[in-house]
């Protein structure tokens, strides 16, 4: 029941949300996403 690939995916949403969060309330914050992700694709 659950294990660590359901918790994995727990957090892998709960860190998402955050982003999200953060790039709404700080626009500069979301530029920082976009060029972060520049780099990791």
């Amino acid at each position: 029941m659950g294990g660590p690939r359901s918790l994995g995916i727990q957090l892998l949403i709960i860190a998402c949300k955050a982003m999200y969060l953060n790039a709404k309330c700080e626009e500069i914050q979301s530029d920082q996403l976009s060029e972060a992700y520049k780099y990791y694709v």
